[in-house]
């Protein structure tokens, strides 16, 4: 095994060690009292994903019968776990680069959960640079996240649930984004995100974050987030990268970190 994975070893106790949750996040005046509908009330667009085409992009968690799904079945279990115990609702998930599977891992942890029954899960697209997550569902989103915050586009022509999975939302992001930092400081946007979080009493908001080495995006970002988890890649991600990433998160709920594309027999490392 490589020096990487001897690193995540060692970083194994952040799933049972106590951490500190983020401050909360600033709440825009006035956003309560808006005439709008709070997000979870909601209508989303309904698209048609062919579970051949999830394999095909390596979403597999849905399918018992695959061997990564009792992979991310663990990553499920260890991640509810500490979320119910510190009664948090919202999960980052993130990389110190680019390739390391991080969206992958998002959609397929947001499957997994699913099976749980009892708990929507809202999916949301942040890596505004470099939006993936609706190519993992095969569609093209006509609108994203960014028209709602610069263009006022209504949620209702944004949000889409996979036809036969009204559990779970997604809230894509199109195209990229210049600037993507100080979008995300725009009040709409920081009312938007507080406002996920603090009106969903039944749902797992898992967001799809930029690879936090790269950007200051991440940082941004954190004050919404409750906990937060980082893909790495064996093989390609440097331990001294796997470090900083790991300082970066450590005061932010960091639960761990997850293996991915180990050359072995199984798919998937989870600590």
């Amino acid at each position: 095994m490589s020096r990487l994975y001897d690193a995540v070893q060692k970083s194994k106790g952040n799933l049972t060690a106590p951490v500190v949750a983020p401050a909360p996040a600033p709440i825009v005046e006035g956003a309560r009292d808006r005439a709008q509908p709070p997000v979870a009330a909601r209508k989303t667009r309904t698209i048609k994903v062919d579970t051949h085409s999830l394999k095909q992009n390596r979403v597999l968690s849905f399918d018992k019968n695959e061997p990564e799904a009792e992979s991310f079945a663990l990553l499920r279990t260890k991640v509810l776990h500490q979320m119910t115990v510190n009664g948090w609702n919202s999960l980052g998930i993130t990389a110190p680069h680019e390739g390391a599977g991080k969206s992958l891992v998002a959609v397929n942890l947001a499957y997994s959960l699913l099976l749980e029954g009892n708990k929507n899960i809202l999916l949301v697209d942040l890596d505004l640079r470099r939006p993936t997550l609706h190519k993992y569902f095969d569609f093209t989103p006509e609108f994203g996240l960014v028209d709602y915050v610069r263009n006022g586009t209504p949620l209702d022509q944004i949000l889409v649930s996979p036809e036969g999975d009204p559990k779970l939302s997604v809230l894509p992001s199109k195209g990229r984004t210049l600037h993507s930092s100080e979008t995300l400081t725009l009040p709409k946007m920081r009312e938007l995100l507080w406002e996920m979080k603090s009106r969903y009493d039944d749902r797992i908001i898992i967001f799809d974050m930029p690879p936090c080495l790269i950007t200051d995006d991440v940082m941004v970002s954190l004050p919404y987030v409750d906990c937060s988890i980082l893909v790495a890649e064996d093989g390609r991600t440097k331990e001294d990268e796997l470090k900083q990433a790991h300082l970066m998160l450590n005061e932010h709920g960091f639960l761990g970190v997850v293996l991915n594309r180990v050359k072995d027999t199984r798919k998937i490392y989870v600590y």
